[in-house]
């Protein structure tokens, strides 16, 4: 598929709201949910465990969650959100997806990383 500039130039001239932002990441999330498959066979780091896209998938599922019902048109409220939303919706699924939540938090603490429960939903608010 050949890229015509004109098309380009045309969509670069567009402003972008929140709901430019929101139907992107609709059609992110679609994308994501077409090719997860190609994605988890691309997924060599930082473990070749095969499941980038499912990871990907989920984690901005949880942004669409957070977003979807906004009628906001300001960029950066939406953005905040799309944020809010990926940022717990992949701590929610690391955490859940973990054998011992406390071990757990205790390495990621070492990182640096604010952790897992209700460790990480108080920081959040706090921030």
């Amino acid at each position: 598929m050949a890229v015509d500039p004109a098309r380009i130039d045309k969509f670069r001239r567009l402003p972008i709201d929140g709901q430019s932002l929101k139907r992107l990441i609709d059609a992110g999330l679609t994308w994501l949910r077409t090719n997860k498959d190609m994605v988890n066979a691309l997924n060599v780091f930082p473990v070749p465990d095969g499941d980038t896209g499912t990871n990907m998938t989920l984690t901005l599922q949880a942004a669409w969650n957070e977003i979807k019902d906004s009628g906001t048109s300001h960029l950066g409220e939406m953005a905040a959100l799309v944020s809010k939303g990926g940022l717990m919706g992949a701590r929610k699924f690391r955490c859940d997806h973990q054998p011992d939540p406390a071990r757990v938090f205790t390495r990621l603490s070492r990182q640096g990383d604010i952790g897992c429960g209700h460790h990480s939903q108080s920081i959040w608010r706090s921030a």
